[in-house]
């Protein structure tokens, strides 16, 4: 299990506008690729995720499919709206910290 948070290029607040549709999206991909979103909360400029993956995943390949597909699919769904284009998956703005089952027990 692993908490992914994941932040909007200059702390923008897009996901004011655009929080549910993320979350929709982050949904979808996490079902497509053998992932269980345990929690996922949404803020004005960044998102948390505990996610329930396979050991065989890496956490790196995890995120590049968040990254990568939410950015492409936010796009394609508000018609490369000018504000994402300019603020949306442009940079590495990402955090991660593996957790163990042992933590959330207690």
């Amino acid at each position: 299990m692993t908490h992914l948070i994941f932040v909007c290029k200059y702390r923008k607040k897009l996901l004011v506008k655009f929080g549910n549709e993320i979350k929709q999206i982050f949904y979808d991909i996490a079902d497509e690729k053998d992932l269980s979103i345990i929690e996922m909360e949404v803020d004005k400029d960044h998102i948390h995720l505990l996610v329930q993956y396979n050991p065989t995943q890496s956490i790196l390949e995890i995120v590049r499919h968040f990254k990568q597909i939410s950015t492409y699919r936010i796009w394609r769904q508000n018609n490369n709206h000018l504000i994402l284009k300019n603020n949306f998956g442009k940079r590495k703005h990402f955090g991660v910290m593996d957790i163990s089952l042992v933590v959330l027990e207690m």
